[in-house]
């Protein structure tokens, strides 16, 4: 791949997120869909924060894992 065919994707590819990300900010300005996500928007939270220790977790139990491999091996 030439070094203009990698401009051009890594630019295709900035635009195609950029106008996504626009649309969606435009969608969650709109009072309508503040409402419904104002309803949900707990559930959410608890969602992610549940993803983001679970992948803590498995963090500390690969070190955990590591360690013990590396000390008693």
């Amino acid at each position: 791949m030439t070094l203009l065919q990698q401009t051009v994707s890594g630019l295709w590819m900035v635009s195609v997120v950029f106008f996504w990300d626009l649309l969606l900010v435009s969608a969650i300005a709109l009072p309508q869909i503040q409402r419904r996500l104002g309803a949900i928007v707990w559930r959410v939270e608890r969602a992610a924060g549940a993803i983001l220790m679970l992948f803590g977790l498995g963090i500390i139990w690969r070190f955990l894992h590591d360690l013990a491999v590396r000390l008693y091996a």
